[in-house]
């Protein structure tokens, strides 16, 4: 009985071989296991190395592209305008790519700091601040009520030396025009030509700073109305200024000023926002400090 149950056994599994040799010399077996093998190949790695040789330009891509290179351009882009925009898009996104492959921005310090930036940037656009009453503005306005004074405003008219072209000679020039002006001498008939204005009405010292420098600025918000100076310079050359009026620094006041503090809190809101979570993305790291 066990004698003709093995045997048995031994004419099942030569069938099985025989069989198997038989499907296995089927074309069509064949391409049944090669789709089973591609099939596989892709699930494990198909869909990346499609991704990575695909560069995609989506239509929304191409108006944010079309957006940029109009506001630095000053006009819409034409079609070849167009393509030629795409044209840089797709190299740039190719040049990223395999650069990217060999890894050419690990420890590039630039690289860095400005994907650090970005996302600093991502940090601050999740930021929501919700609209404060008039009790929270009139508190914060109380403690950051400086920001809001109205500058001192100067109104001035200048006598303009080319010291530069007078050369040594420009501070006794300068001197001998003053005594004129102090004599009653017509001012514009004075000096050498000047390239902006030679009065202005009602400047701030920063605005006067952003047009004739700081010392320049620091000086003539020094001098006294009513008389001409002595010879002030600047990055132009050497001036003879009077000051003409002077409006001293104002309180702001809440009603007139409402729109532009609840700006400011809200953007002071989202920097503190922003600050306490650049924190908590810190906290998440070990940092070890190795000296």
């Amino acid at each position: 009985m066990v004698i003709a149950d093995l045997a048995g056994s031994g004419q099942r599994l030569n069938m099985l071989r025989q069989n198997w040799r038989y499907w296995l010399s089927e074309p069509f077996v064949h391409f049944i296991l090669a789709g089973i093998a591609l099939f596989a190949t892709y699930g494990l790695w198909g869909d990346g190395a499609r991704d990575d040789r695909t560069i995609t330009v989506t239509s929304e891509q191409i108006e944010r592209l079309k957006a940029i290179w109009a506001a630095e351009a000053m006009r819409l882009p034409d079609d070849s305008d167009t393509a030629a925009i795409i044209a840089d898009y797709v190299r740039e996104e190719a040049l990223y790519r395999e650069a990217e492959k060999l890894r050419l921005g690990d420890d590039d310090t630039i690289i860095k700091r400005r994907l650090a930036q970005k996302m600093e940037f991502l940090l601050y656009d999740r930021t929501q601040i919700g609209a404060p009453s008039d009790n929270v503005l009139r508190s914060w306005f109380k403690a950051h009520q400086e920001q809001f004074r109205t500058p001192e405003l100067r109104s001035f008219e200048h006598v303009y030396l080319n010291s530069e072209a007078r050369g040594n000679a420009a501070l006794s020039d300068a001197a001998a025009i003053k005594s004129q002006l102090e004599k009653g001498a017509e001012w514009e008939e004075l000096g050498d030509p000047f390239m902006l204005k030679r009065t202005y009405a009602d400047l701030s010292q920063r605005e006067t700073a952003r047009l004739f420098g700081v010392d320049f600025a620091s000086a003539a918000y020094a001098l006294p109305a009513g008389r001409w100076s002595k010879p002030v310079a600047s990055a132009f050359g050497l001036h003879i200024v009077r000051i003409v009026a002077v409006s001293p620094p104002g309180e702001a006041q809440f009603e007139d000023n409402r729109d532009a503090i609840a700006a400011a809190w809200a953007e002071d809101q989202r920097r503190k926002a922003n600050a306490a979570a650049l924190q908590d993305l810190i906290a998440q790291y070990d940092v070890d400090i190795q000296r």
